[in-house]
């Protein structure tokens, strides 16, 4: 078993999930974690998820995926991003659909090797 971590206000919670998606997401950027949270406290996280900005109860998190990993900036008061986050997550903003599809289409994209014409076909369809 792994050692116990004690969440504070302003960790950002790093998940690697089980799913497909959460496969392809790690697979495309090369990295062991898939989604991020921020911690709002010590029980509850803010997140992008399918129904937009919402906070989510971290112990529910951490039961659905694979493992987490916190990190922690040392020696910053975060109270003032935390309140950011918060009330982000108050107004009930949306979660930017399109734009993630474009970010998918370029992470993906990104290292395929091109020259010349296909590279400038590829740039102008993203564009």
């Amino acid at each position: 078993m792994g050692e116990e971590i004690e969440i504070k206000a302003g960790d950002v919670l790093l998940f690697h999930g089980r799913g497909f998606i959460s496969w392809g997401i790690r697979k495309f950027d090369s990295t062991d974690v898939n989604h991020a949270a921020i911690a709002l406290d010590s029980a509850t996280m803010g997140e992008a998820g399918g129904r937009g900005l919402q906070g989510t109860p971290i112990e529910k998190a951490v039961a659905s995926n694979a493992h987490m990993k916190v990190r922690r900036h040392n020696d910053e008061e975060l109270a003032p991003v935390v309140s950011v986050a918060q009330t982000y997550l108050d107004q009930g903003r949306p979660y930017a659909y399109q734009q993630i599809v474009l970010l998918a289409l370029l992470v993906s994209t990104r290292k395929i090797k091109l020259t010349g014409t296909a590279k400038k076909m590829l740039r102008s369809i993203l564009d």
